[in-house]
């Protein structure tokens, strides 16, 4: 996901150029001053929005409702949510973490993806992940797509390392209109071997 100054509008992530800023309620629907939405054509068939909000801290249900309505503000085919958007962020010991964790056929996720899907979006959401005893920073490739993908942070940065577990998922590659969709959270970024494609 890209970086963006909100006081210059300027990107701090290469490779970036073509995104565009959309206003608050520019073509999103979305009248909510915190939003932020990116968008570029990866192909003639295909618009990504990275979308960015303001998760309540701790909120999960209501979490839930504005990111089904971020989904349903755009027409954008594949929408990606920041890290830890169902939880919101931080967390002051790893007992809270793993009380706002969820598990992966948590009725919430399954909401979202069924939202999604009916939409006839797919989308990349972050959220804590409870497996067990184990807690991880998580993101899945959900909603409507040829082969959905489940991630797990492999690079824990500063106190991270005390509410999570190291990521075990290995990167992967997921699907959405053929073209290859990879995750990476965060401070997976610094380490080059994130993102070369598996395939």
């Amino acid at each position: 996901a890209a970086v963006v100054n909100r006081r210059t509008g300027r990107l701090g992530e290469r490779g970036l150029r073509s995104l565009r800023y959309l206003e608050p309620g520019d073509r999103s629907g979305s009248r909510d001053p915190l939003m932020m939405l990116l968008s570029f054509r990866r192909s003639p068939r295909m618009r990504l929005s990275c979308v960015q909000f303001s998760p309540v801290f701790g909120a999960l249900r209501a979490n839930t409702e504005r990111i089904l309505e971020l989904i349903a503000a755009t027409s954008s085919r594949l929408l990606v949510f920041p890290e830890l958007a169902l939880s919101g962020y931080c967390f002051a010991d790893r007992a809270e973490a793993h009380s706002l964790a969820l598990g992966n056929d948590d009725p919430l996720l399954v909401e979202i993806d069924r939202f999604a899907r009916a939409r006839g979006a797919a989308i990349v959401l972050g959220y804590a992940e409870r497996a067990g005893d184990r807690v991880f920073n998580s993101a899945r490739l959900l909603g409507l797509c040829e082969r959905p993908m489940h991630y797990r942070k492999a690079h824990l940065f500063g106190d991270e390392l005390d509410h999570f577990d190291p990521g075990d998922s290995g990167f992967g590659v997921g699907s959405v209109d053929g073209a290859g969709v990879g995750i990476m959270i965060c401070f997976d970024w610094a380490f080059p071997e994130a993102d070369h494609d598996p395939d």
